[in-house]
């Protein structure tokens, strides 16, 4: 197996240089040219720098927790995902991935979890918009999709007012006037938001949003649902677009049979 010091060696430099350059921390303290110099090194040789070792020294491991709760089995959540695993691959750190399945026991076991394998810092990847409980003596931690109970946490959520009134004036500004709005009623924050976003667009366009517009529905299936939509329309009119609140935030134009006038 390779060694720091034969990496050192072929590169020409200090075995300190070329520790600096393979652990991510000689910006600022080593040229470009010789940092590159001990990569490609390092490369040559089939180097496997012994991250565990350097973090015994000092006490990081260079590791990001990420707790999720249901969101690494739905499929938008990949995007969020693979953005944590690019920033992290981009700063050269690894990143450790769990699911508690939305269970409050097994979210403080998946945090002890993490601990124990002394990651540096927890990102909590919380399954739609909603309040996510940071223990109180839980530090470096961020939460993704979600807001937290304590002031001194980081938390990112998404505009989901302005989502649902951007889609909307998107289809009213192709020339739809009655815009149907599928959604659930499971209560979620994200769901309200999104849909007041959604009525406060047709205000802002001097259109009514009826009740008799809004659709509920669990799994969104578009093929099963255009039937009770054309129940929920009449069979002459129907709507010209309908703008999804629930999972996604996406706009799908309504199957057709027929060719309906623009509405």
């Amino acid at each position: 197996m390779t060694t720091l010091v034969e990496v050192a060696a072929a590169a020409g430099v200090s075995t300190a240089t070329a520790s600096l350059v393979l652990s991510g921390k000689d910006k600022g303290r080593v040229s470009r040219k010789t940092a590159e110099r001990v990569r490609l090194a390092a490369d040559s040789m089939s180097y496997v720098r012994d991250a565990l070792a350097g973090g015994m020294r000092n006490r990081r491991t260079r590791t990001i927790g990420v707790l999720g709760e249901q969101v690494l089995s739905t499929p938008y959540a990949v995007a969020m995902i693979d953005a944590i695993l690019t920033a992290s691959r981009e700063l050269g750190w690894s990143v450790l991935l769990t699911d508690s399945g939305g269970q409050e026991g097994q979210t403080r076991r998946a945090v002890r979890e993490l601990q124990s394998r002394q990651v540096d810092a927890i990102v909590h990847a919380a399954m739609y918009h909603q309040k996510v409980h940071v223990p109180p003596g839980l530090a470096n931690v961020a939460v993704l999709n979600g807001f937290t109970d304590r002031d001194d946490v980081v938390a990112v959520v998404p505009d989901e007012e302005t989502a649902g009134r951007e889609a909307t004036r998107h289809l009213i500004g192709l020339g739809h006037r009655r815009i149907a709005y599928v959604t659930d009623d499971s209560g979620v924050i994200a769901v309200g938001l999104r849909r007041a976003g959604y009525e406060r667009a047709l205000a802002e366009a001097g259109l009514e949003a009826g009740t008799g517009l809004v659709a509920y529905a669990g799994v969104l299936d578009l093929t099963c649902l255009t039937t009770d939509l054309i129940a929920l329309f009449g069979p002459v009119v129907l709507p010209g677009a309908i703008t999804r609140g629930a999972g996604t935030g996406e706009r799908h134009p309504l199957p057709q049979t027929r060719s309906p006038p623009r509405v």
